[in-house]
């Protein structure tokens, strides 16, 4: 009988909890949503602004501690958009160490891991630490390469061998200024290489095809300005 009568007071606490969850869930979608706005108008000022007030809410709310390491990876590029390279690499430090358990090698959300590792690494060479940033870009080419050989479909497999490649150009920069010029040359080679399966490649569609010949021009310009040199 005690069962029975505590049973309605348990579903409405519930429904009282759950709701005051999706109202905080909306609060943070509509922050999310002006900070869009914002990065779409080019203020990049007011997209940082509006994001580490979402990171404030996901690390005071339990509720929505869930979507952290979302607001997170904003953030970080965010940072890097306005310039501020050693806030972005906090803050992708703390977007990886969320992110522990997504970059083991049976992981099925390797992919939050890669990207976290490139944005890492993007940080990294913006903020001058050229010997961190091809630490960490190893890691991501690494997590990319897992990425590319577990993929289901052709489509998959060719926009995740587009982002290895990128990561490998931006690891050539990184092995450049930090004086190992070879390197910095077989690395930008590889990227070429795999730009090149990307832009003949059927599956890949029009935009991955038209991004593989963009990211490939400027590859290669960076090459033959290494040859010369």
């Amino acid at each position: 009988m005690t069962i029975r009568r505590a049973a309605p007071a348990l579903l409405l606490l519930c429904g009282v909890v759950c709701a005051q969850d999706a109202s905080k869930d909306r609060e943070l979608d509509d922050i999310l949503m002006k900070a869009a706005q914002s990065e779409a108008a080019g203020d990049k000022s007011a997209t940082v602004n509006l994001l580490e007030t979402a990171l404030q809410k996901t690390q005071k709310n339990l509720a929505l501690k869930d979507r952290e390491p979302e607001v997170l990876a904003k953030l970080g590029k965010a940072y890097v958009a306005l310039q501020r390279p050693a806030e972005a690499v906090r803050t992708y430090q703390l977007l990886l160490d969320t992110l522990k358990q997504d970059c083991g090698p049976a992981s099925p959300r390797m992919d939050r891991c890669a990207e976290a590792q490139y944005g890492m690494g993007t940080a990294e060479m913006y903020k001058g630490d050229f010997a961190a940033a091809a630490t960490i870009l190893r890691q991501a080419i690494a997590s990319y390469s897992v990425l590319v050989k577990g993929s289901v479909t052709d489509e998959f497999r060719m926009a995740r061998l587009k982002q290895q490649a990128d990561a490998q150009s931006l690891l050539a920069a990184a092995l450049f200024r930090t004086g190992k010029k070879p390197e910095a040359i077989a690395a930008f080679e590889r990227a070429l290489q795999q730009l090149g399966l990307v832009e003949k490649n059927p599956a890949s569609g029009d935009t991955l095809r038209e991004a593989a010949r963009t990211s490939a021009r400027d590859a290669q310009a960076s090459l033959d300005l290494l040859r010369k040199n």
